[in-house]
């Protein structure tokens, strides 16, 4: 009896190997994103685009200068009404370096996002204490 079950414990872990490997997501299946370009950054230094984060989750990713110190973005929906701010503040480099960062905004639920519904989002670069300053339109399918 006692090799009955080495047996059928060593075909059942043989079967769960190639299960695996059969059925695990193939990373190349996330979709591509198209990072827009970036020419014209200088002008208008925000650019948002839709993505797909490392898990293949859909996302917003923004990019955008930092030049305040405290500098968060603030995702606010047609109506005006804020739905999302990043969790942490920023500040421009000390010794005079450009700060650009790249943010990915999660539109499905984590500790920081809830679900997000599609329409029109503007997406403003302010500090912690205005949410005022350089924004940009996206639309969320």
């Amino acid at each position: 009896m006692n090799d009955n079950v080495k047996e059928i414990g060593l075909i059942l872990g043989i079967a769960i190997a190639i299960g695996y490997v059969i059925l695990a997501p193939d990373p190349d299946a996330i979709p591509t994103e198209k990072v827009p370009s970036m020419e014209n950054f200088d002008d208008h230094p925000i650019s948002a685009w839709a993505a797909f984060d490392g898990r293949g989750g859909p996302c917003v990713k923004v990019r955008y200068d930092i030049k305040r110190d405290n500098t968060k973005l603030y995702m606010f929906n047609e109506n005006g009404k804020l739905v999302h701010m990043t969790p942490l503040s920023l500040d421009p480099f000390k010794d005079g370096r450009r700060r650009v960062e790249t943010y990915t905004w999660r539109l499905y639920r984590t500790e920081w996002s809830s679900d997000v519904t599609p329409g029109t989002y503007t997406i403003v670069v302010g500090t912690s204490n205005d949410r005022r300053g350089i924004g940009t339109e996206i639309e969320v399918l």
